[in-house]
């Protein structure tokens, strides 16, 4: 089997091939000690915080892990199998050395095995994403628009409304778009009161998980600048 190392990916390849044996062990406690996280972001941020290394590896390596980790579950081979498939491809593609894949592959091995933050974290993700459309982020532009009189030559003011334009953005096959609804007043308010009966819903969907003993992942935003 050819494997083909996507180019976002590579600063990860290279992070890991180039991870000293202490490193290793270092992310590998950490991601032993944390919980399960709802994505890579937040499983970033956890391990830069208990592992104290550098912030910008750290995210290469968490990325890369997370998406080799679905790639092998996608894929009927064994771990040890994968792992070569990926050694191949950095030695091929990447013209890594052979002390940096010998690296790479032990590094993978240990840190690929670690299924309740690594794997769970890659499911997670993949649940989230696995819909035509993803959310990503949303604003409102709202405006005052006045109504005049029909007197061609000196037109008064005559009243004023005031409308809502709602732009939500997304991502469709990984390409991130946007569209606009014109709101009123009552439109918001059934939206909102749409939104706050969801988040009354997860509540009592996260009761009922936590007392069947299955933990929620928070999917609270996290701040970029700690990554």
């Amino acid at each position: 089997m050819r494997l083909k190392i996507p180019e976002g990916y590579l600063s990860g390849i290279k992070a890991l091939s180039a991870l000293s044996e202490d490193d290793t062990s270092v992310i590998c406690d950490a991601l032993s000690l944390i919980e399960p996280c709802f994505s890579p972001h937040a499983l970033t941020s956890a391990v830069a915080v208990k592992s104290g290394l550098n912030r910008e590896v750290t995210r290469d390596v968490i990325f890369v892990l997370v998406s080799l980790y679905l790639a092998w579950s996608e894929i009927n081979l064994s771990l040890d199998e994968f792992i070569q498939t990926v050694v191949n491809a950095a030695r091929d593609d990447m013209k890594i050395e052979s002390a940096g894949l010998e690296s790479l592959n032990q590094n993978l091995s240990v840190l690929l095995q670690l299924d309740r933050s690594v794997g769970v974290t890659a499911r997670a993700s993949d649940v989230m994403t696995t819909f035509d459309h993803v959310f990503d982020s949303t604003r409102v532009v709202s405006d005052l628009r006045t109504l005049f009189t029909t007197e061609p030559t000196d037109p008064q003011p005559l009243a004023a409304v005031i409308t809502h334009t709602l732009k939500i953005e997304f991502y469709k096959d990984r390409k991130k778009q946007a569209f606009y609804v014109a709101m009123n007043s009552t439109d918001i308010s059934k939206l909102k009161n749409t939104l706050e009966r969801a988040l009354n819903k997860e509540e009592q969907l996260e009761s009922i998980a936590k007392k069947s003993g299955l933990p929620v992942l928070d999917s609270a935003p996290f701040d970029e600048d700690d990554l």
